[in-house]
């Protein structure tokens, strides 16, 4: 199999990521600038050579990540505002804007997401044309005071505009003083450099009150920092108390009834201005008018009186309460605050949990950018102002973009539904993938004793709460997120999921959380093959996310036989291309080695399954009927556990009534495989649909005879009349008939089992299968 290029970066690619360095520096040109440098960036994006691709992740997290969600409901709950609006036209521009500058965002960081030499352009971008336009117009300040000093009494709205960006850049601060600390070269001079001028114009545009917001955003970064080290944490939560109080204190000493001394609000007017007092205590008067969806959305500057707040000296009236909570209640209403404020909660959140190691800079850097924008947002700028949209949209996005997790050594993960089944059939991936280079860890549920076996084996755990067979579509939702939370966190560059349940979650979670690659193994006995919904099928659209997870390079999706991945390609699910063959687990030969058949005149057919309807465990047991019917000398076993919860499971007391009656022996699961296979003269497996059948491998190295239905993933091994017998599926008579056979001729046995374990050290041996891995996970990541 050829490499699968993870990370493009195509001319196209690398221009996308020049523009989006460019648009936050752009502003100081003023509004159009910046909003030019973004159209330009989303452009030249939607001409990326895997622009679906991104599209398909954007819309995935609509659906499935909580910001996607959050965004999806606050811009559905919007929309009655555009019908009661006073100005409609108005709101519907504002609607309209919004929803592209977050979707563009979005689409951007989609493209730079994974894949670090589009971050590097990207932030060296930011880096050096920031440093060049601020330090112009850092000199401006510095040279030409005149100048600014006639903007400032200018009656025209250049230095409205000149505030704005002052505001914008003590939001871009931190960022750059980020970029000082993760980047090196050229890049690192660069972005220390331009911090300069943006803390001058900051000053120079804004005054104490933006030098205000900016130390309230880097305090509580700093403060969330040291609450990760519990030495610090009653220092810092004493000292956090005596400025929450000390605030309190001014605030009531400094109070007061009179004009002079206070607002409209009652305010101190060293905290709030008497205009914004004004301003916010009208809207709040005017919020019980529409509670719920609010007065219109960008329109509450027309509604009747908003023209009236302002004393007679003033030369403009308010056009809003440029604090955004208010603005935002007062214009959405309720319902349309709850989803904002839902979402800046969860970006808050996303930062103070403790980052992944290695990226604490980055998460303390954002922190401090959200902070300084929401608190300059309280009180200077609408929130619907262009400038403070696109411009904290692209902030997001330079500062989201996570790199491609190539730690030292990468770390992998191995997601499965059970740890037994990890333990019993898993541990080859595992080897194949520290082989590779990977730190191994195993997501999993399962009883903590099964865990810690995997501790002793040095893999550590993870538990997911799976619950299997459930239809529920919350619980779906649920499974999905504790996956994405889990990879966001530990920032895996491989994952690799095992089983139906696992591979559509998982890859679901791990295209929201951005992994670079992503493997699934679906196993045939598990997977609906023969009832794979059909292209433009209703059922199509279930499995349609699936399809869209793993449309991308780095994702492959692996079958256990030709057929299976042949119905895959011909289902349509996934693109051919994404369609690979790892034929099993593969079984330890040196284990299960041959052994001479058991003494005895009766012969011991066994299969060993989980106690399934589909598994043929009623083929069976019809069959050794058919076989005590005719008085042969032949002993049936099932050897296996029931699966509770499984719609297919055999019930405990139907398989104790068989044993009751003496038509099979249920000896329920066994530890011991390899004495299984010595006490038996053949290897039976009559399910209806199998990927590579772990027990006939096992069977096979111990050097028995096959007995299977002719069914996909059983032919793989039993080559009929060479390796053993294949039957018709669903079909007693036939099974009762081969076995009658096989127990009549020893020679045909012996020669049968020899054949059948030359193919397993030849095809299915544990170093072939793990060869057969290693060459996979190395070639994906190569």
């Amino acid at each position: 199999m050829s490499a699968i290029s993870v990370a493009p970066a195509s001319p196209r690619h690398l221009l996308t990521a020049v523009l989006i360095g460019l648009v936050l520096p752009a502003g100081a040109f003023g509004y159009t600038a910046l909003s030019a440098a973004a159209a330009a960036a989303l452009l030249a994006g939607l001409t990326v050579p895997d622009r679906s691709i991104h599209l398909r992740r954007v819309l995935l997290m609509l659906f499935h990540h909580p910001a996607g969600l959050l965004v999806g409901v606050m811009l559905a709950v919007w929309l009655p505002d555009l019908l009661f609006s006073p100005d409609p036209r108005q709101s519907a521009e504002t609607w309209a804007r919004v929803a592209l500058a977050i979707g563009g965002a979005a689409f951007l960081w989609s493209i730079l997401d994974r894949n670090d030499r589009l971050i590097r352009v990207a932030r060296g971008s930011l880096a050096i044309s920031a440093l060049a336009i601020l330090a112009a117009t850092a000199g401006a300040l510095l040279f030409a005071p005149e100048w600014v000093a006639a903007m400032r009494h200018s009656p025209e709205s250049a230095w409205v505009r000149y505030r704005q960006y002052a505001g914008v850049l003590a939001c871009v601060a931190p960022v750059l003083a980020w970029l000082g600390i993760a980047e090196s070269g050229w890049r690192r001079a660069a972005a220390l450099a331009a911090l300069v001028p943006a803390l001058a114009i900051s000053v120079g545009g804004g005054g104490i009150t933006f030098v205000a917001c900016l130390g309230v955003g880097l305090a509580f970064a700093a403060f969330v920092a040291g609450l990760r080290r519990a030495a610090l944490r009653p220092l810092l939560l004493l000292g956090a108390f005596a400025l929450v109080a000390a605030f309190v204190a001014a605030l009531l000493a400094t109070s007061g009834t009179t004009r002079e001394d206070t607002g409209a609000l009652g305010l101190p007017l060293w905290f709030v201005d008497y205009q914004r007092q004004n301003i916010w205590a009208f809207m709040i008067e005017r919020i019980p008018d529409a509670p719920w969806f609010g007065l219109g959305l960008n329109a509450v500057a027309r509604i009747p009186g908003a023209d009236h707040l302002l004393p007679a000296a003033a030369p403009m009236a308010p056009s809003h309460p440029r604090n955004w909570a208010i603005e935002i209640v007062a214009e959405t209403g309720l319902v349309g605050f709850a989803p904002v404020l839902l979402l800046v909660l969860w970006l808050f959140a996303r930062d103070l949990r403790a980052p992944a190691p290695g990226h604490a800079a980055r998460a303390a850097a954002r922190l401090a950018a959200l902070t300084t924008f929401f608190a300059i947002a309280s009180f200077n700028f609408s929130i619907w102002a262009p400038w403070w949209g696109l411009s904290l949209m692209f902030l997001l996005l330079i500062a989201s973009a996570r790199p491609e997790g190539r730690a030292a050594p990468p770390r992998m993960l191995v997601v499965v539904g059970e740890v037994s089944d990890f333990l019993a059939r898993r541990l080859t991936l595992a080897r194949a993938a520290e082989t590779a280079g990977y730190a191994v860890a195993v997501v999993c549920e399962g009883a903590t004793a099964q865990r810690r076996v995997l501790d002793g084996l040095g893999l550590p755990t993870h538990v997911w709460p799976l619950k299997r067979f459930s239809g529920n579509p919350w619980r779906r939702f649920q499974a999905i997120g504790a996956l994405r939370r889990l990879y966001e966190r530990e920032e895996p560059r491989l994952v690799h999921h095992v089983g139906p349940r696992p591979v559509a979650y998982g890859a679901i979670a791990a295209r929201l959380a951005g992994v670079p690659l992503v493997l699934g193994t679906v196993d045939g006995a598990d997977f609906p093959f023969d009832a794979l919904p059909r292209r433009g099928g209703l059922k199509r659209r279930w499995v349609r996310p699936l399809g869209w997870a793993m449309d991308r390079p780095g994702a492959l999706l692996l079958a256990q036989n030709p057929e299976d991945a042949q119905a895959i390609r011909d289902a349509g699910i996934v693109a051919p291309e994404r369609v690979e063959i790892l034929p099993g687990a593969g079984v330890d030969t040196e284990a299960f080695r041959p052994q001479p058949e058991p003494e005895g005149e009766a012969l011991v057919a066994t299969q060993a399954s989980r106690m399934l309807w589909t598994k043929g465990v009623r083929e069976v047991v019809a069959a050794a009927r058919l076989l005590k019917e005719r008085d042969l000398p032949v002993t049936v076993r099932l050897v296996g556990d029931i699966d509770a919860g499984n719609p297919n499971n055999v019930h405990p007391a139907t398989l104790s009534l068989w044993n009751a009656d003496g038509w099979v022996a249920w000896t329920g699961a066994r530890p011991d495989m390899p004495r299984v296979w010595a006490e038996s003269h053949i290897a039976v497996l009559a399910s209806h649909h199998e990927g590579v059948p772990q027990s006939l491998m096992e069977a096979a190295a111990c050097g028995r005879p096959l007995i299977a239905a002719d069914v996909p993933g059983c032919r793989e091994l039993v080559v009929d009349g060479e390796t053993g017998l294949l039957v018709p599926p669903r079909n007693p008579e036939a099974l009762a008939d081969a076995i009658a056979s096989l127990a009549a001729n020893p020679e045909a046995r012996r020669r049968m089992g020899a054949a059948a374990r030359a193919k397993v050290e030849a095809e299915f041996a544990e170093p072939v299968i793990e060869a057969r891995t290693l060459a996979l996970y190395r070639g994906l990541d190569a």
